[in-house]
């Protein structure tokens, strides 16, 4: 009798020997009915070559349970990647961990997008290594969030750059802080930009240090600017200052205080001058004085009045000489009074002839009579008549004799009656015959008989 002839009822009720007994062809034969009917017994004892000739239509027409309870770990290894194809989402999603395992990884790439998604966590987690890093990009998109929110931090790890890639926003989202973590900081530049700008602040927070220096210029860019206000100080001070350069001047402005002061020496003079004009004045007013003397020429250059006008006594007294002879005409002129009395005599003294002609006589006057005094011959020669015309009496009288000596005549012509006559006879006595044939007849006016007394006759 043809086994076609037996009911699935009789076949059900087969010994395993009689199912043993079966040729191949016979297997070949056997209906979707009668291969439902088999019990897990007997599945258990169908010989591997017998099993590798059921067509993908009999490997799915088993019944879920009983497949599950009867097939033995190398009954599963037996299978070719057709069989594994065609098992039903109710067959997988019963499947021991152990018969997990023993899916070749050959055939488990087969699997649909929705035959993976039949898998509970608890059998996604117990996929070996291989079988996680064997998983085609179009497989972990059809992955579930709860299959990947739960998986372990160890297969986490296991996942290659290319996977990591294939990734969605809404997956990804999924990954907690210690999952992110766990991410192979090779496979951190696979992340595509749109997979950086989308993820969420928290999950920037939890990049490790190692995850951050790996991050190229392109996923940089893509932050946002609440993502960068979430990278830890010290992730942030660990990055190259070609990362810090990749930066845009709309990003620099989310940096916070601490993460800005946090920066080591190499990346604050690796910030461009556009990044530097970037800065809010808030960024620029909570600089401590040893970044502010960091700064370069260049980037001191770079600040707008605006910003240097955001400057404290400190900030300012930090400034470096060679940062003071950098700043530009326009830049002297837009100093608060208050910041020119800051001035250090060192800064005073590397200012140059054009940064001095760029001095307004309200900022002349507040200069410190020591300051002034310590300005050299050729830089009081830089004032103008205008400008001299600013002076205080202070000043005037705390300038030393080389400074006295070194006033053009254009500049004695400039002198206003009050500045003469506020003059002391000292003084008086240390203009040149050059100095006194350039006074005014009002100007000479303006002495007293004491000072009359002191030109050097």
């Amino acid at each position: 009798m043809s086994i076609q002839g037996f009911t699935p009822a009789q076949i059900a009720a087969f010994t395993t020997s009689q199912i043993q007994s079966l040729t191949t062809d016979d297997f070949k034969k056997l209906s979707t009915a009668q291969i439902n009917a088999l019990t897990s017994e007997q599945i258990g004892a169908i010989e591997t070559e017998d099993l590798s000739v059921l067509s993908a239509t009999q490997i799915k027409s088993f019944d879920a349970q009983e497949f599950a309870d009867g097939m033995l770990t190398y009954q599963i290894e037996a299978l070719n990647q057709t069989h594994i194809a065609a098992l039903s989402t109710d067959q997988l999603s019963v499947l021991t961990t152990d018969q997990i395992q023993a899916i070749e990884t050959r055939d488990l790439i087969k699997l649909s997008a929705t035959q993976l998604n039949a898998l509970s966590t608890e059998q996604f987690n117990n996929l070996s290594s291989d079988q996680i890093q064997s998983l085609t990009a179009t497989q972990i998109k059809g992955l579930s969030t709860d299959q990947l929110s739960t998986l372990t931090t160890d297969n986490v790890q296991l996942l290659t750059g290319a996977q990591i890639a294939s990734l969605s926003i809404t997956q990804l989202n999924s990954f907690d802080s210690d999952q992110i973590a766990a991410i192979d900081v090779a496979d951190v530049a696979a992340f595509t930009a749109t997979q950086v700008k989308g993820m969420d602040s928290s999950q920037i927070a939890a990049l490790t240090t190692s995850q951050i220096t790996q991050l190229s210029k392109n996923q940089l860019a893509a932050l946002t600017t609440t993502q960068i206000a979430n990278i830890e100080t010290d992730d942030l001070a660990a990055m190259t200052s070609s990362q810090i350069t990749a930066f845009s001047a709309k990003q620099i402005v989310a940096f916070t205080s601490d993460q800005l002061n946090n920066m080591t020496s190499d990346q604050i003079q690796a910030l461009t001058a556009t990044q530097i004009k970037g800065l809010t004045t808030d960024q620029v007013s909570s600089l401590t004085s040893d970044n502010i003397q960091l700064l370069t020429s260049t980037q001191v250059a770079a600040l707008s009045t605006t910003q240097l006008n955001s400057l404290d006594s400190d900030q300012i007294a930090a400034l470096d000489t060679g940062d003071v002879a950098a700043l530009t005409a326009n830049q002297i002129k837009g100093l608060g009074t208050t910041q020119i009395q800051d001035l250090t005599s060192d800064q005073l003294q590397a200012l140059t002839a054009n940064q001095i002609k760029g001095l307004t006589t309200d900022q002349i006057a507040n200069i410190e009579t020591d300051d002034l005094a310590a300005m050299t011959s050729s830089q009081i020669a830089a004032f103008s008549a205008k400008q001299i015309a600013a002076f205080t009496s202070d000043q005037l009288n705390n300038m030393t004799s080389d400074q006295i000596q070194a006033l053009t005549a254009t500049q004695i012509k400039g002198l206003t009656t009050d500045q003469v006559s506020s003059l002391t006879s000292d003084n008086i006595q240390l203009l040149t015959s050059t100095q006194v044939a350039a006074l005014s007849t009002t100007q000479l006016n303006s002495l007293d008989s004491d000072q009359i007394a002191a030109l050097d006759t």
